[in-house]
């Protein structure tokens, strides 16, 4: 019999998804956003303060954005204009070969994004205020 935390661990697992449920899971996502229930969580959410797993997922992101630009010679805006499929076969190429610097980078930002995080959250208080 598994264990509770060999369950959990397997639903954190991230799988493949095709484009099909990807653009599915989009429209669904953009119905939901309308709501004024999922207007209103988000609301609350802004004035939290962000955990540090949604940190660590923004720090991926912005270290893989930055070795996408030095590597690949893609900026932001050039990625986001790729088609999914080249999107793919990039972010793939990228993380296969360079997994071990983005992580570092990811961790090296941890510090900063906590910063700006923490005075962003000023900056809410004070406006509501």
């Amino acid at each position: 019999m598994k264990k509770f935390e060999e369950l959990m661990l397997e639903l954190n697992e991230k799988k493949a998804v095709s484009m099909q449920q990807r653009r599915k899971m989009a429209l669904r996502m953009k119905k939901l956003t309308k709501s004024s229930a999922f207007k209103a969580k988000v609301a609350r959410r802004k004035n939290k303060l962000a955990t540090p797993d949604m940190l660590h997922k923004r720090a991926l992101k912005k270290a893989k954005m930055l070795v996408l630009k030095k590597f690949a010679g893609l900026d932001a805006k050039k990625y986001a204009e790729l088609p999914p499929a080249a999107r793919i076969e990039v972010d793939n190429r990228i993380t296969s070969k360079k997994h071990m610097v983005i992580q570092k980078i990811a961790k090296k930002m941890m510090v900063k994004l906590k910063k700006a995080e923490v005075e962003r959250l000023k900056q809410v208080k004070q406006g509501n205020n």
